[in-house]
This record gives structure tokens, C-alpha cells and sequence, in this order.
């Protein structure tokens, strides 16, 4: 009852030029939600029963705010074609944590690259080196790495079919043409699209990252390590393939000499002695 208001639905948003991955990650949401009421049309679902079912899951918030916003997409869809009415206008709006930006420590990173097969010290390298989320990794391919007047450069395909460049090492660069040309076309050869899928890339990340680091991680560092370098803020979302300044920001941990300097800043002194900070009174 549900297949060919997917079917449609996928060609609408064909129509809007969402790229293979975000219609693919829509549809199956759609799809589970169908496997729940396979009896139902969708035109025919009630308000109540998506909200019982979406309060059934235990969905972290970035997952909650990603599959309302499908269903809002869909079921506005819907209504437009079958005046049915907007059901999923009942779900509310979700606040995702921003989070505190945690860079890996270059000390934890360099014992990883080190330890690690030359097939997953590139992976780490691409995420520390050049900022590439886990679906970019994935889809890194020959002649994606070329050199101008400025030095190498790496193009690289983003989320939602945004594209950049992101200047590189030459000695990355040398990696990535090597492994390349060993394996013929796809740096990590897969089964999707050619290529490995970008959820076999974040496994292969918690393997050989320790504790609770990940390659989101690395972005994290390579964002704090570029805003340090220049304290240039949109070089730096530029560089990341951030749409908002805002997310950048969310990256970028603040330096220690900059938490120290404030530090010195400060501090109480005493107006007799200013360069002696004030000390609490001792106990009688």
C-alpha cells in the first residue's frame, strides 16, 4: 500500500536534485515506517499513530531531527498530491546538543598512523590531514589529487552533491596516487558504487582509533589546527564543506595559549602589589 507513493516520492526528489546518497537515506526511512503499518496507506495514517510510533524509538537527537525531517518532507509531499492532510506537521521541533569540540590528540593519532595497515593510516590521514568526512573518505578516486601553481590539491565530493578542494601535502598526495593506482580507480575499492560505503569507513575508524575517539573526531582537529593557523573562520568552513558558520564553530576547540592568556587576564591582584595575584585570607 505504500510502494507506489514511495516510488513517487523518490522522483520528487529527484526532481529537487538530491544526490543518490540523501535519497537513499530518505527512502529508507520512509520504508520503516511502511514496515510498521503495512495494512495502512499511507494517506490514511493518523497524527497519533506516527507520533506513538516515532516515541516508540530510541533514537539519539541528530537521528530524531533527520528521520522528522523526512517524514515532514514526505507527508507534506503527500498532502500536495493527495490532500490528505500533513500529518507529520504534529511532530516537534528537536534541539540537538551542539557538543563541545574534541580534537584528537596528535600524540593518540600518530601511534594509530603508525600502527595501522597502509590502507587504514590513509584513511586516518584524509580525516586528520585534509578534514574529509567518512562518505568523502569513501569516495576518494584517481584524479581526484592534481597540482596548480599553489601546491596539491585534493577535489572532494560533499554532502548533498557539494563539491571543494582542499589543499594537501605532497606527500599525501603521493599516498593517495600510490593506493590508488594499486587498487585501480577507488582508493577503498567497495560494493558501493564501486567504492566502500561510508559506514564500512567509520568501523574501520572505531577499530583502530582508541576508546571513544573517532574519524569525526579528526574533522575536529583538522578544524582547530586550520583556524589556528590563520584565525580565518570561513577558510575554515570553506575547507570543511560547512554550509553555517555556525557548525564551524562547533569544531574549533580553543587553544591553550589563548585559555592561558585570558587566564593571566583575569586574575585578582592586589593594588598594593599588582603583579602579585591576591591570595585567600589564611584561617585564624
Amino acid at each position: 500500500m505504500w510502494e507506489e507513493h514511495v516510488d513517487n516520492f523518490i522522483v520528487f526528489l529527484r526532481s529537487q536534485g538530491l544526490v543518490a546518497t540523501s535519497i537513499r537515506t530518505k527512502r529508507n526511512h520512509v520504508l520503516q515506517l511502511a514496515r510498521a503499518f503495512p495494512d495502512t496507506s499511507p494517506t490514511d495514517l493518523d497524527p497519533g499513530s506516527l507520533v506513538e510510533w516515532c516515541g516508540l524509538r530510541t533514537w539519539a537527537n541528530e537521528t530524531r531531527h533527520a528521520y522528522y525531517s523526512t517524514f515532514r518532507k514526505f507527508f507534506g509531499w503527500l498532502d500536495s498530491t493527495s490532500h490528505c492532510g500533513n500529518i507529520a506537521a504534529v511532530l516537534p521541533r528537536i534541539r540537538r546538543p551542539s557538543g563541545a569540540p574534541r580534537p584528537i590528540p596528535d600524540s593518540v593519532l600518530v601511534d594509530c598512523v603508525d600502527r595501522a595497515s597502509p590502507r587504514d593510516a590513509l584513511i586516518l590521514r584524509l580525516a586528520a590531514e585534509a578534514g574529509l568526512r567518512c562518505v568523502e573518505i569513501a569516495q576518494v578516486e584517481a584524479g581526484d589529487v592534481y597540482e596548480d601553481a599553489d601546491g596539491w590539491n585534493l577535489f572532494v565530493r560533499g554532502k548533498g552533491g557539494r563539491t571543494r578542494t582542499v589543499p594537501i601535502t605532497a606527500d599525501l598526495a603521493r599516498a593517495i596516487t600510490d593506493r590508488c593506482a594499486s587498487t585501480g580507480q577507488f582508493a577503498f575499492p567497495g560494493r558501493c558504487g564501486g567504492h566502500m560505503a561510508a559506514n564500512s569507513v567509520s568501523q574501520i575508524g572505531r577499530r583502530i582509533l582508541p576508546g571513544t575517539w573517532t574519524l569525526h573526531k579528526l574533522r575536529h582537529r583538522y578544524a582547530t589546527k586550520a583556524y589556528s593557523a590563520e584565525h580565518d573562520l570561513l577558510t575554515v568552513r570553506e575547507l570543511l564543506g560547512h554550509a553555517s558558520l555556525q557548525t564551524t564553530v562547533r569544531y574549533i576547540a580553543p587553544s591553550p595559549r589563548a585559555r592561558n592568556a585570558v587566564l593571566a587576564a583575569t586574575r585578582i591582584h592586589s593594588p598594593a602589589s599588582p603583579n602579585s595575584p591576591i591570595l585567600p585570607a589564611q584561617p585564624a
